[in-house]
């Protein structure tokens, strides 16, 4: 399992499910490491930084890290489908999305959601349609 931890010292770490095996993956470069998901097709973490305004991905290691998109308010929650990457915005009081590979295309889905914190992927089926 992995989670992330924004106190005195902010980070990303991993375990096993029984809590054996505990390390940290990321522990430089963060500020507020809020949403984490895990993208199983390209066997990557990506994960929303509010502080810095990125959202960032790392092989499930934490190698090969990477900005994939920059200059957003205050992304907060995040999920992965096999196109595109959505996350909530604190700021902005929206759902948006870009295309996972580029990181372009910045879509914003459904504004005016007052509240608003994490959401969820479910993939109902093997045509990607949720």
């Amino acid at each position: 399992m992995y989670w992330t931890d924004w106190g005195n010292k902010p980070r990303i770490e991993r375990s096993e499910m029984d809590g054996g095996n505990r390390m940290t993956i990321i522990a430089d470069t963060l500020g507020w490491p809020n949403g984490l998901t895990i993208d199983k097709e390209n066997a990557q973490l990506v994960w929303a930084d509010a502080r810095r305004h990125v959202i960032e991905a790392c092989n499930l290691d934490g190698q090969h890290r990477r900005v994939l998109v920059s200059d957003v308010p205050h992304p907060y929650g995040i999920a992965v489908t096999n196109r595109f990457i959505y996350w909530t915005d604190w700021s902005e009081r929206s759902i948006l999305r870009v295309n996972k590979h580029t990181g372009r295309s910045m879509v914003n889905v459904c504004a005016n959601l007052p509240n608003l914190m994490d959401m969820h992927f479910i993939q109902l089926n093997d045509t990607g349609i949720v």
